[in-house]
């Protein structure tokens, strides 16, 4: 029986995904989350920690969903295993394409994020400010609805953050047999939907752009129509 599994971001809490599993599970789809951190010890935990924990739960008969970290996951896993279909939602990019141009936002993002080397040099799992995350995750969203999802936002590891900011990991296309979507969103600041498209292209994928920014639940509605979609064909 195919199982849609849902990989969640960087900072994500997997909650974020119960709207996705019951829009899917309403039309008769086994769903279920991966818990990346089970087991794990944050201090310590780096990526490929993550893939191995989403790689052990998946059979060829299965659908992987990921979004931001989780769209990059979801590419590992399926150079490995030639999964049934994939998506990736704003996935964090691969090893040799930048998920920023030059602009005076980025020079200004990088100013910002100077703050948290300390925790990244010394491995300590940390939970970027409110006014960071409003800045690159939750843009263009109600302020008070920012807030309230800002709460259930969870500490990551600051090797995995250190890793996705220097694009440590490749992808390679050639040993990936499986269907992609590649799901971009049109206000994105942290992976702009461009971005996105050349993520799509590197692996001859499927591309569309959707409202929303990278926040999973900003304009959800429109995102897993998409998702389904695509997996219809292969469900």
């Amino acid at each position: 029986m195919t199982t849609l599994y849902f990989v969640s971001g960087m900072f994500s809490n997997y909650h974020f995904w119960d709207k996705y599993v019951q829009f899917f599970s309403d039309k008769g789809y086994h769903c279920k989350i991966v818990d990346l951190k089970e087991n794990l010890d944050l201090r310590n935990t780096c990526l490929l920690d993550y893939i191995n924990n989403t790689k052990k739960r998946i059979t060829r008969d299965d659908i992987l969903i990921g979004h931001s970290m989780g769209g990059l996951i979801v590419q590992k896993v399926a150079e490995e295993i030639p999964i049934k279909a994939a998506v990736a939602i704003a996935p964090s990019p691969p090893k040799g394409i930048k998920a920023q141009s030059f602009s005076l936002f980025y020079l200004g993002l990088i100013f910002r994020s100077i703050r948290y080397m300390p925790k990244i040099v010394l491995k300590k799992p940390f939970l970027p400010s409110f006014s960071y995350l409003r800045l690159v995750l939750l843009n263009d969203i109600d302020i008070e609805d920012a807030k309230k999802y800002y709460h259930q936002l969870e500490k990551q590891s600051a090797i995995i953050v250190y890793e996705l900011i220097t694009s440590k990991y490749e992808v390679n296309e050639q040993k990936i047999q499986s269907p992609f979507l590649f799901i971009g969103r049109n206000r994105d600041r942290l992976v702009p939907s461009k971005v996105v498209e050349k993520v799509a292209k590197k692996h001859n994928g499927d591309f569309v752009l959707v409202n929303g920014c990278h926040f999973l639940m900003d304009e959800w509605q429109e995102t897993v129509q998409k998702i389904y979609e695509f997996i219809k064909t292969y469900t």
